[in-house]
């Protein structure tokens, strides 16, 4: 079955000229004569997939055409501000059905359905899916979305790839529930998701809003030929946002908790076209719930929910002053997750945002003036008094209760089945495109006590925006040297192009590519890297010019560098180890092979650590080969190795993310795992370098970015 769009011959409507009618509101002369609920009337609810509000004419974007959202919004009310809590579809929907978030991770058994709530009162319910996530599943783990639902349309076909099906295949069930239902002797609510415009975007993100718009109109033109439209809330919304890039996020959500991630169209158009205004304020995903039942006459106890309803704002522009809270679990973009909140003060929006642990992330945004978030107002001292009053927000939001109605539960997590887990692979949810849901996420080191040795404390994570768009992505990094904690040098892939990174500066590009090792002089002032197997010096005061040194250049073929606490050069050469004293002259040489730096590690008293086929071979300054070990503590091969100030060795294993520390002598002293990946997915994590500097360790995979631990 297929809908003829009508098409306008003018661009479609922006916020300007719409604004102008929302801001005079008016109460149509049908519906000021019918009770809040007009005589029990059909609800529909229609969802998108990924459908960030600012990507559409009514909040202000001008290249695209949506002809049936603009004619929704001219006779109903569009909310400026709302936002969902994380940018997941899994939990989003658990809050949308719930109008509850504080200590839900999905829908809880006991844990009442909006959709329970309209059947239990009169509504026939019934729903349609366009994705493997909202399949209702009877069997552990229940994840309850078909709950309360009369008919629940999932095709089977969603639980084999592609795990989704196309917009018109669902419109078309729709329309014909409608045919065949027209005569029901009771109101009825649809539910609809739609799994556009959630990637993959054929042909373009856009285009897909487009196809969205065209399958509203569809069902819109059907309501009209049965008669329905008149008497239907059609309520469009969506599950959370999307990146497209912004803020240096990869594609897909889930990542930050930016507005382009957060913030989703809400548009309410009701019975009669009885308002039609512009929300100027701030409202929830979780306000959704309670303001259907509240229009529809349902009744509910406001502390089973979160929510509250909107109608006070919707009927008589009333100031709710509700706070929005927001976080999003660990992701391998941001390792510690992040906290958020979105309030209103003294008529401005805030947006703060914070880490889950530590305080690398701290920002404040000022939504009115500057809704694409540019400019961090954190350390403005004339918001001190804001960002406190969004520090405490966001304690109680941490602290909040359960809700009264929910039971903690006592049952173990369970396992989620292989056939479900390949479905959330191929949608994007995991290994690529977006990182997992929250209660399938992997999880990373935060902080961890290492009996003598000490605390280690994740401090800061450190990534260049084209880092890990996706974990198939050759772009990352592959080296970092530093000696003072401030100044990094780092080797990034795929160009092996040199980037001097700074706390306060960023990354700066030294335009010097092929380089394959490096070591920063003692001076601060020089690097000696590795280029094409030859050694040259760059001078850092010149920009990075390239200062040929006679010496080095006559070291060829070189495979790497190394430094020692005592400012000594270590060159390997194929089938040798030179070492090398400040004033470039060779005062050793070990006849050992090591293919790469990262394999060798120097201590104070310059004995040396090699790894070499899955065990440490300790050797003195004088070259005599003083132990082996580590064969049987070690899982693995060994990727990198390094010697903290107390003289104990790091070892970061090859193809998993597990850290072993031992003595001097080659006693085990501790163990870590600073990344789940392995042991949640089976699948070997690319880890490419542990480096120690003083108190801070930086462990680097190719997937993530550069983790910066300190020990305590």
């Amino acid at each position: 079955m297929k809908c003829q769009r009508k098409r306008q011959n003018s661009l479609a409507v922006g916020m300007a000229a719409l604004a102008l009618g929302f801001l005079m509101g008016f109460i149509s002369a049908n519906g000021a004569e019918k009770s809040r609920s007009g005589g029990r009337p059909n609800i529909l609810l229609i969802v998108p997939d990924a459908l960030r509000a600012k990507q559409l004419p009514c909040y202000g974007y001008q290249h695209i055409r949506t002809s049936a959202l603009d004619s929704m919004v001219r006779n109903g009310v569009l909310f400026k501000y709302c936002f969902v809590k994380t940018p997941d579809t899994d939990d989003s929907f658990s809050y949308l059905f719930s109008g509850q978030w504080f200590g839900s991770e999905g829908l809880k058994k006991g844990e009442k359905t909006l959709a329970q709530y309209l059947k239990e009162d009169g509504y026939h319910t019934v729903g349609f899916i366009s994705s493997n996530n909202l399949m209702s599943l009877k069997t552990p783990p229940e994840n309850g979305y078909g709950r309360g639902f009369d008919e629940y349309f999932q095709d089977e076909a969603l639980a084999r790839p592609p795990f989704q099906r196309k917009n018109e295949k669902t419109t078309a069930d729709i329309l014909g529930w409608l045919d065949r239902s027209k005569n029901l002797s009771k109101p009825f609510f649809l539910f609809a998701h739609y799994v556009d415009p959630h990637s993959p975007y054929e042909p373009s993100y856009d285009a897909e809003i487009e196809k969205i718009d065209h399958e509203l109109d569809c069902i819109v033109e059907k309501l009209k030929e049965l008669a329905l439209y008149e008497n239907t809330l059609l309520v469009f919304t969506s599950d959370h946002g999307e990146s497209l890039g912004d803020h240096g996020s990869p594609d897909g959500h889930g990542w930050f908790l930016y507005a382009e991630q957060i913030q989703v169209p809400l548009i309410m158009k009701f019975p009669g076209n009885r308002y039609a205004r512009l929300v100027d304020q701030v409202v929830r995903h979780i306000d959704i719930m309670p303001t259907i039942l509240d229009f529809a006459g349902v009744k509910f106890e406001k502390k089973s929910m979160n929510g509250e309803s909107l109608l006070p704002a919707i009927e008589g522009n009333n100031k709710l002053g509700l706070v929005s809270y927001h976080s999003t679990g660990p992701s391998r973009v941001c390792p510690e997750g992040l906290n958020g909140v979105i309030f209103e003060d003294q008529n401005r929006i805030y947006h703060y945002i914070q880490g889950r642990f530590s305080s690398r992330y701290r920002e404040l945004f000022e939504l009115r003036e500057d809704p694409d978030e540019i400019h961090n107002l954190v350390e403005n001292p004339r918001l001190a008094a804001v960002v406190k009053q969004a520090q405490q927000h966001v304690a109680r939001f941490r602290l909040q209760p359960k809700t009264s109605d929910q039971k903690t539960s006592s049952e173990p997590p369970q396992r989620i089945p292989r056939e479900k887990l390949e479905a959330l692979k191929a949608l994007g949810y995991v290994a690529g495109g977006t990182p997992a849901p929250s209660k399938m996420s992997h999880d990373f080191l935060m902080q961890i006590r290492l009996n003598s040795i000490g605390t280690v404390v994740y401090s800061d994570f450190i990534r260049h925006p084209e880092w890990g768009k996706s974990l198939q992505d050759s772009r990352s990094p592959r080296k970092l040297v530093t000696v003072d904690n401030d100044r990094f040098y780092i080797i990034s892939e795929p160009r092996q192009t040199i980037f001097l990174f700074r706390k306060n500066e960023g990354f700066r590009d030294l335009t010097i590519e092929g380089v394959t090792d490096l070591v920063p002089c003692s001076d601060g002032k020089s690097l000696v890297i590795v280029r094409q197997k030859r050694i040259s010096l760059l001078d850092l005061e010149r920009g990075g010019a390239d200062r040929k040194d006679a010496g080095l250049g006559k070291l060829f073929p070189c495979l790497g560098l190394r430094s020692d606490p005592r400012n000594n050069l270590y060159v390997l050469m194929e089938k040798r180890l030179l070492k090398m004293n400040e004033e470039g002259k060779i005062i050793r040489t070990y006849e050992v092979s090591v293919p790469d730096s990262r394999l060798l590690a120097i201590d104070g008293e310059e004995n040396l650590y090699l790894g070499v086929l899955g065990e440490i071979q300790k050797w003195s300054p004088g070259g005599v080969r003083l132990q082996s070990f580590g064969r049987s503590e070690l899982r693995g091969g060994i990727c990198s190795l390094a010697v903290d100030s107390k003289g104990d060795l790091w070892v970061l294993e090859k193809d998993a993310p597990a850290v072993t520390v031992f003595d001097r002598n080659g006693v085990k002293k501790g163990f870590f795992i600073y990344n789940s990946y392995d042991e949640k997915w089976e699948r070997p994590v690319p880890c490419l370098q542990l480096f120690i500097c003083l108190d801070r360790i930086y462990i680097m995979d190719s997937w993530e970015g550069i983790f910066v631990y300190s020990l305590k």
